[in-house]
């Protein structure tokens, strides 16, 4: 018979009494691995995990944030919550093995909020591959907001420039710069900023800092300011993805009275020759779907769009989350 198999055909037994939410012991973390990317075929999952693994450890987060759905020892369903530098929490949308289990995902939810507070996070985000009108409804339920549709750019070594660009400013690295410079530079960038204006006043600039910090292991050698005789105009901070040859252009931008002068072109032509001088086969980066210019002065120099995300982002003030409905996280 055709139709769709049922839970005992499936050899998992019926749910009969509210399920549990406990964090996963080590023994399990294989098995949640599957059921969060249980969306992805079995004959490409197991590269997925491999390198989600690869990042897990390069990045050195934590599994304390994994939990599951049980009925009794059945694991259900797993969310997942992880805390970067800069007071920021990754939460991932909830994975279920069985669709009778979803009504769970508010409470999944609940509970990596609790865990990112008590964690002294700031704002919470979580990324959607598509705008899944049920997914986005409950994220609102817990209180996101849909802060942007991501584009995901990149651009092939065939259109790196083969000098840098010719400029009268000067580019200092940063390396040799206090790291509040820097810090207050990104601050001013993001004044009238169209990349995620949801996020202004969110976060404190060293906060933001710290983010991209952790993004590039620690590594500020292509990290840059544009400077003018009188000051600051902006910055590019870039990372070096060496096994794959790849740089991925973390952040541009530019202060106020910098814009409107061809300056994010030069920070665009700039970042491409220093993909050539590091052997880099291609650069990617994301950008918020709403900012014309920044898309435009991309696609000019080259980049195409490969792919798309919406992001949700919640704020967690420090006077506390509302009221839940599910119990708090398990210790």
């Amino acid at each position: 018979m055709g139709g769709r198999p049922t839970e005992n055909q499936r050899g998992l037994e019926p749910i009969t009494h509210e399920p549990t939410i406990a964090r996963l012991p080590e023994e399990r973390r294989l098995e949640a691995l599957h059921c969060l990317f249980s969306h992805i075929g079995e004959g490409d999952r197991l590269a997925v995990i491999e390198d989600f693994l690869s990042e897990f450890q390069r990045f050195k987060f934590s599994w304390d944030g994994l939990l599951g759905v049980f009925d009794r020892d059945q694991v259900l369903g797993v969310g997942w919550t992880q805390i970067h530098a800069g007071h920021t929490a990754a939460l991932a949308y909830p994975r279920f093995l069985e669709r009778s289990a979803e009504t769970m995902s508010r409470r999944l939810l609940d509970a990596g909020l609790q865990f990112s507070q008590r964690q002294q996070a700031r704002f919470a985000q979580c990324v959607l591959e598509t705008h899944d009108s049920d997914q986005a409804s409950t994220l609102e339920s817990v209180g996101f907001l849909h802060a942007a549709e991501l584009v995901f750019l990149v651009c092939g070594q065939d259109q790196f420039a083969d000098k840098a660009p010719a400029t009268d400013f000067l580019w200092e690295s940063v390396l040799g710069v206090q790291t509040s410079r820097l810090a207050q530079v990104v601050q001013r960038t993001y004044v009238e900023t169209l990349d995620c204006p949801l996020l202004n006043g969110w976060r404190e600039a060293d906060d933001v800092v710290e983010g991209y910090l952790q993004a590039s292991l620690g590594r500020t050698e292509n990290w840059w300011l544009l400077k003018s005789p009188t000051g600051d105009l902006g910055c590019l901070l870039l990372s070096e993805h060496v096994d794959e040859r790849r740089m991925e252009l973390l952040y541009m931008g530019l202060v106020p009275e910098a814009r409107g002068r061809n300056l994010g072109m030069l920070l665009v032509r700039f970042a491409q020759w220093q993909a050539r001088q590091r052997g880099m086969k291609e650069i990617v980066l994301a950008c918020d779907g709403k900012n014309q210019p920044a898309l435009s002065t991309y696609q000019t120099a080259g980049f195409q769009s490969w792919g798309h995300r919406h992001v949700f982002l919640r704020r967690l003030t420090q006077d506390g989350l509302p009221r839940m409905s599910s119990p708090e996280f398990p210790r």
